[in-house]
Parts: structure tokens; C-alpha cells; sequence
């Protein structure tokens, strides 16, 4: 849950049954996410609850939840089955859990961004950056790769740090490179990358700040 607390007094003067993450002040809406998944699989969670969706790596009644601290009402926004599923043939399957993190609002309040994340098999992680209609319309993959902290600028520019993905990124969530018995293979030939050509590697990978777009990637 969470309290609105009065700062001048320290007075709590609402008490809700949801989290808060990002607020629309003037319709009251808040959006949260599941924290006890955020945190079992490694981001900004709260510790000590339970994922009741633990055994679930891609969830349908798990996601982006919307409250409203006016009438007290909550619901699901967008599953994470349907952010796994969006702008993929299918969601990619990696033996480990998708998760969302990094909620914010547009200047607008009508659009959420956020980061939509999961391990690869290699070890890695990929990361998509997402927006969606704060109705929970019009969901949308604008960039993918290795993807951070980001704002908005204005109502459909997005500025982040980080690398989009390659063709080397996109063959690491193929089924073939998620094989058990090649993925050992690949993680070999990792180690040996690491200890060896790291030098060439970095300079290859080099990380900067991106303005994004709020629109669709082509598949």
C-alpha cells in the first residue's frame, strides 16, 4: 500500500491499498507494479514481500496496475504477457522470468514509458523500452537493446542512456542460441571474448545518450 502524507505536518492524511509509482494528480490515477517480482529478479523491488507469480515467467494478470486514490478502485493495465508479445512473433523464451521497471508519465499524463526486461540464456540481459496509452491502448516497443535511465522531453520524445540492439543482440534470443547445449557453447566463447578482446569488444559496444521517438519499431 502506500500514504499520502500531509509535508508540512508529516500528518497521514490518505492511506491506500496500492503502491504509487507515477501519479496523475488531477484524474488521481496511479500506476505500480508488482515490487516482490521486481526485486526477486534483481531491480528496484521492496523486500520481504511475495511473488505470487513466481512460477510464472510471463504472466497474464501480472504487469501494470493502475489505482485510483479518489475512488480507491485498481485493476491490471497491460499484462506482461502482452508487453512479452508485443511487436514479436511470439515472446521470447529464455527460462527466465520478464519483468517491467522504470515507470513514467509523459508531460501530457497520457502516455507511460518503462523498460520491459529479461535475462538471455547466455547470462545477459535485454532490455525494450515500452510506451502505452495510460488507458492501457496503443502498447508500443519504440527501442531495444542495452537500455537505462531515461525521461521524456516533451509528450513523444524520450531521452536515454544506452546501445540499441545489433544483429549479434538479436540472434542471443533466438531458440537456437537459447538451446541448453548451445548456449554452453556460447558461454564459453564468452569467457573467452572477455579475457581476450575485451578491448576491441568496448570499442565496438559503445554506450551514449539516445533521443527515441514514441513509435512503433518495425518488426
Amino acid at each position: 500500500g502506500s500514504h499520502i502524507v500531509d509535508t508540512d505536518t508529516n500528518d497521514i492524511i490518505q492511506t491506500n491499498s496500492f503502491p504509487i509509482h507515477c501519479l496523475d494528480e488531477v484524474t488521481g490515477n496511479a500506476f505500480y507494479m508488482n515490487y516482490a517480482r521486481v526485486h526477486r529478479v534483481g531491480g528496484y523491488g521492496y523486500v520481504g514481500l511475495e511473488d505470487i507469480k513466481a512460477l510464472d515467467d510471463i504472466p497474464s494478470d501480472c504487469g501494470i496496475f493502475v489505482g485510483n486514490i479518489k475512488t480507491s478502485q485498481k485493476k491490471i493495465l497491460v499484462s506482461i504477457s502482452d508487453i512479452a508479445n508485443c511487436n514479436e512473433e511470439s515472446a521470447v523464451i529464455t527460462g527466465y522470468p520478464h519483468y517491467i521497471t522504470h515507470l513514467c508519465l509523459n508531460p501530457a499524463k497520457d502516455r507511460i514509458a518503462f523498460l520491459h526486461r529479461y535475462r538471455l540464456s547466455d547470462g545477459g540481459e535485454n532490455t525494450r523500452l515500452m510506451t502505452v496509452d495510460v488507458t492501457g491502448s496503443d502498447l508500443r516497443c519504440i527501442a531495444k537493446g542495452f537500455l537505462s535511465h531515461f525521461t521524456w522531453l516533451s509528450n513523444d520524445k524520450i531521452f536515454i542512456w544506452g546501445q540499441k540492439s545489433s544483429g549479434v543482440s538479436n540472434l542471443r534470443e533466438s531458440k537456437l542460441y537459447n538451446n541448453k547445449v548451445f548456449s554452453l557453447g556460447i558461454k564459453l566463447a564468452k569467457f573467452f571474448f572477455r579475457n581476450f578482446l575485451s578491448k576491441s569488444v568496448n570499442a565496438i559496444n559503445k554506450k551514449t545518450f539516445l533521443h527515441i521517438t514514441d513509435s512503433n519499431m518495425p518488426n
